[in-house]
């Protein structure tokens, strides 16, 4: 959550086990550039995970922290945001999986998406990463671990 990030004096945002996260500018230069690929169509996707991607361009903001938060509709069991999405498969999907896979790589070998930022409504590519599943629940982990507050509530 927002408690584990600690401000560096130049703006970035450092994790409680040291991973260094882009600084709010930077975090909204990409949403605006990447944004505007979207909406130019110079970005081609499989069919669904464009339109999940362009309604959560639409419906998201760029919060004081450098996370890319959206309003679609959150799951109330796990807390993550999620998108439908029609093609290949229709399913509902994480909006954090359907964001790695676009902009980063496809989720390989039952792996998990862990958010580095540990906001499970953040969907910034910068702030997600690709574990086992093991691994990310040890990160989860360790992330209560060492929280010195608790969470923060929307």
């Amino acid at each position: 959550m927002k408690d584990e990030l600690t401000r560096l004096p130049d703006g970035r945002f450092i994790t409680h086990n040291g991973e260094i996260l882009p600084t709010v500018a930077e975090s909204r230069r990409l949403f605006n550039k990447r944004q505007r690929l979207f909406l130019s169509s110079e970005f081609t996707l499989v069919d669904g995970f464009f339109d999940a991607i362009m309604l959560a361009f639409e419906r998201s903001r760029v919060d004081e922290w450098g996370h890319w938060v959206s309003d679609l509709y959150v799951n109330p069991r796990n807390g993550y945001a999620h998108a439908w999405v029609k093609k290949p498969i229709s399913r509902n999907l994480g909006l954090h999986v359907i964001a790695y896979t676009v902009f980063k790589e496809s989720i390989t070998g039952g792996n998990h998406i862990d958010h580095v930022c540990r906001y499970k409504l953040c969907w910034f590519p910068e702030h997600l990463d690709q574990k086992t599943p093991g691994a990310n629940t040890r990160a989860g982990r360790d992330a209560r671990r060492h929280r010195t507050q608790p969470p923060l509530s929307l």
